[in-house]
C-alpha cells in the first residue's frame, strides 16, 4: 500500500495527510531525512554517493548516501530507519551530526516538480567499506569521491572532470578513474548541493 505523508505548507508546518503518490501529482511540499556519508583517506574527506537502482527514479545516477520520504507523524530520528534499509548501516541517531534544514526541489522524469523538506545530516564513517550491506533493491553501488573533486564538478557543469574514485558494490572495493559531469547526479538543486559542501566543509575545517 502506498505510504502516506505528511503534506506541508511554506512555514514548514503539517497542514494534511496524503499518499506519496498524490503528494507527488500534486506537487505538494513534503519531508525527507538525509544523511551523507563521509570518511578520510589519508587526510582527504571523500564522499559516500549512492548509485541508484536502475530500476527507481534518476536510475543509475549518483545520490546522497541514504535518504527517504518521512512518513505522515514522522520526524528525522524516524527516518534514520534508511540508514539500515538502503545500506545495512546500524547507527544510533545521536551519533549523527544535523547540517540543517533546506527546501530542495527535483525535476520529475513525468515533468512535475518534487518539493521535498530536506533533513540533512552527516556522518563520519569509519568502517571497511565493505561492511556496508547493500540493499539491491534500492541501491546498485556506492561511489566515494574526494570532497574537493565533487566541488570541481559542481562549479565546470557540463564539462568533465576526471576524479580517482572508490567504488563498491557489494562484494570489493575497486580504485576507477571516472570522467565525470553534474549530470551524472541527481539533479538536485544547486543550492541544495552548496549547502551540504558548505557544511561539510565546516566539519572538515573543525577537525
Amino acid at each position: 500500500m502506498d505510504e502516506r505523508l505528511d503534506v506541508l505548507d511554506d512555514d514548514l508546518q503539517v497542514i494534511g495527510q496524503e499518499y506519496r503518490k498524490a503528494v507527488h501529482e500534486q506537487e505538494w511540499l513534503h519531508a525527507a531525512f538525509q544523511c551523507w556519508l563521509y570518511m578520510y583517506r589519508n587526510g582527504i574527506p571523500y564522499l559516500f554517493f549512492q548509485v541508484r537502482n536502475a530500476r527507481v527514479n534518476y536510475p543509475n545516477l549518483l545520490d546522497i548516501t541514504v535518504g527517504g520520504h518521512l512518513k505522515a507523524g514522522e520526524g528525522p530520528e524516524e527516518g534514520s530507519r534508511e540508514m539500515k534499509e538502503e545500506v545495512g548501516l546500524e547507527v544510533p541517531f545521536a551519533e549523527l551530526t544535523p547540517l540543517g534544514i533546506i527546501r530542495d526541489t527535483l525535476q520529475q522524469p513525468n515533468g512535475k516538480q518534487d518539493r521535498e523538506c530536506c533533513y540533512v545530516y552527516a556522518y563520519h564513517y569509519k568502517r571497511d567499506i565493505t561492511e556496508l550491506r547493500i540493499n539491491p533493491d534500492e541501491v546498485a553501488g556506492i561511489v566515494c569521491l574526494p570532497m574537493d573533486d565533487f566541488k570541481q564538478i559542481l562549479e565546470r557543469n557540463d564539462h568533465h572532470y576526471r576524479t580517482e574514485a572508490l567504488t563498491y558494490q557489494g562484494n570489493q572495493i575497486r580504485t576507477q578513474s571516472l570522467n565525470l559531469t553534474i549530470k551524472d547526479f541527481v539533479p538536485h538543486t544547486e543550492a541544495y548541493y552548496e549547502f551540504v559542501l558548505d557544511h561539510l566543509s565546516q566539519l572538515h575545517n573543525a577537525k
